[in-house]
């Protein structure tokens, strides 16, 4: 009774184990023997219950039962590391006399679950220096460790190892081999084996669709899955995380749905990481009352829940609510992470208030993450964007250990501050301190080159993109090149930079340089951007009147008529505007 109740998932089952010993003890008198405490060291591991646990380890030690017993020390390590103490399983561990396979597997598993993989290697290397030869359950956690270590070559050694010893690969050992090529970027590799399986389970499909979404191919995980609705294999709670995930990153919300549909029918949302990653997904698609609806059903929300409201809110300018989420935490009695706080600051940011940017400096430092990188760096933005640029400095030059993310978000708040001097000089000592500039650098050191004028040390900078940094220039970084020549007047430059861009990814571009063309009263770029303007836009009623004042402030009057017959031919009319103190004043 006692064995069968461990072996169930269910944490109340496990607790039953426990009841099933004192009646066993209360109304018989019998006392619990080895096989009874390696049971209950099952349960107590599978209900992550640290108090039972230690509870039958003393009665052990007492009766003197763990001694020279491997399979009951072993099942005291495994509880520990499941229970989060790794140091009682090392301590157990080190005080065994004989170490069987099963003894080193479980303080393998135990390192790999705490994400400490390489020492999971070291003491890997330990086993095989005692002359003990690893079997499946060390080669699997070996390839686990290997796919978080990005350890392509070491994780292809023990696939070779397989192969030559013709080892016949189990659910268990493919699953694990499909995971390491997938951490590794090898999510074809991972594929192949994958279809050579004929008989797979939930477990081996959960893990060839979250290849996919780490190797950014939504569509490929949502056909995997497609694949095994059809092979008959009922999802679990992973599958519906995948899911989930999957409409996220496609961008398709119609798929969250019909998962939550499948959700409330199967009666799982109480699930709090299936809620979590519900509300989150709500979030990303701007439905906000929604997300919160859900947030509010919550009955257990834990930090991730309360985090996930607050990055919901901080990315949809419900900056305020977001900071009333952030108070209720510490009613509830919980300590805010660095996402948390990375959430907080963006909402801050986008009200400006420097003064509630600094009371989570204050927060921050009284919880002792003031040397906490990415918090330093959030903080650092978000008091350029509340208007102290001073602050920002200060910060920046108090950090020992500067990122590329730092030295990013410092030349961008230079840059909107309008010191365009500076940007270039911190740009230029970024260089010499050996930091290797990437995208955001280079749009952050554009953008501020156009706004400050800086025409030709902007265009400089541009060309060194290919030239020096091997950074090929993307949309953007041609648009503030676009933008930096527009602002000064050189429109024939602008429209050749324009050429580099794909159709599709012109009408933005093109817009500004039409405006620049009136401006600069630049007839010629003007009308060869407006007919462009026209071919991809025809609709667009704002090109139609903006080359009508073009030709018309030229003293062009017969082509602004035409311009506007057309755009009346087109039945395009110009959108009225709208006073809201006119309207009040009328009722």
């Amino acid at each position: 009774m006692v064995t069968g109740y461990a072996a169930a998932e269910a944490s109340e089952c496990c607790y039953e184990a426990f009841e099933v010993v004192k009646l066993m003890q209360n109304e018989d008198g019998l006392d619990p023997n080895r096989v009874t405490l390696v049971s209950l060291l099952q349960a107590a591991a599978n209900a992550g219950s640290y108090k039972e646990g230690r509870a039958v380890h003393g009665y052990a030690v007492r009766r003197g039962i763990d001694s020279f017993d491997e399979i009951l020390e072993t099942s005291l390590m495994d509880m520990y590391s499941k229970c989060g103490d790794l140091e009682m399983s090392r301590s157990v561990f080190g005080r065994m006399s004989k170490r069987c396979i099963g003894s080193w597997n479980a303080l393998i598993a135990a390192h790999v679950q705490v994400g400490q993989p390489l020492t999971a290697f070291e003491l890997f290397q330990r086993m095989l220096q005692e002359d003990i030869l690893p079997d499946m359950i060390t080669l699997a956690n070996l390839l686990s460790s290997c796919g978080d270590l990005k350890f392509l070559r070491q994780g292809k050694s023990i696939h070779g190892y397989l192969i030559r010893r013709q080892v016949q690969l189990d659910l268990v050992a493919t699953t694990a081999l499909i995971e390491m090529y997938s951490k590794c970027s090898r999510t074809n590799q991972g594929r192949m084996l994958f279809d050579e399986i004929q008989a797979k389970d939930v477990i081996m499909f959960n893990v060839m669709v979250s290849g996919y979404l780490q190797a950014g191919l939504p569509d490929k995980a949502l056909e995997t899955v497609c694949r095994m609705i059809e092979a008959g294999i009922k999802p679990n709670p992973a599958t519906i995380l995948n899911l989930l995930s999957v409409s996220a990153d496609l961008g398709e919300i119609r798929i969250g749905k019909e998962v939550h549909g499948y959700i409330v029918k199967q009666g799982i949302g109480s699930n709090v990481d299936i809620a979590n990653q519900l509300l989150s997904m709500y979030g990303k698609f701007g439905r906000i009352e929604m997300a919160r609806q859900i947030f509010n059903r919550i009955t257990r929300k834990d930090l991730v829940s309360w985090t996930s409201m607050i990055t919901s809110y901080a990315q949809h300018a419900h900056a305020s609510d977001a900071l009333m989420v952030f108070r209720l935490i510490h009613e509830e009695r919980l300590q805010p992470d660095l996402v948390t706080l990375v959430s907080l600051l963006q909402a801050v940011s986008s009200l400006g208030c420097l003064t509630l940017a600094k009371e989570v400096h204050g927060h921050i430092y009284r919880n002792r993450l003031e040397k906490e990188i990415l918090i330093l760096n959030s903080l650092l933005t978000t008091y350029a964007k509340c208007g102290s640029l001073g602050m920002a400095e200060c910060l920046f030059k108090s950090i020992v250990k500067k990122s590329q993310i730092s030295w990013n978000a410092m030349i961008s708040a230079f840059g909107m501050h309008g010191k365009c001097l500076e940007a270039i000089d911190l740009f230029n000592q970024m260089l010499k301190e050996g930091f290797q500039p990437d995208d955001i650098t280079f749009t952050s050191i554009l953008s501020a080159c156009s706004h400050g004028g800086y025409v030709e040390e902007g265009w400089s900078i541009f060309k060194s993109m290919s030239e020096k940094h091997s950074v090929t220039p993307n949309t953007e970084h041609y648009s503030c090149a676009i933008d930096l020549f527009s602002r000064s007047g050189r429109l024939e430059e602008a429209y050749g930079l324009v050429q580099h861009l794909p159709p599709r990814e012109r009408t933005s571009a093109l817009d500004a340089l039409l405006s620049s063309c009136r401006v600069y009263r630049n007839v010629e770029v003007g009308e060869i951007v407006g007919r462009e303007l026209l071919d991809l836009d025809p609709d667009n009623s704002g090109t139609y009147i903006l080359l009508a004042n073009i030709y018309s402030e030229a003293g062009k009057w017969d082509a602004a008529a035409r311009i506007r017959e057309i755009a009346q031919a087109n039945s395009l009319a110009r959108q009225p505007g709208y006073s809201m103190i006119e309207s009040a004043s009328v009722q």
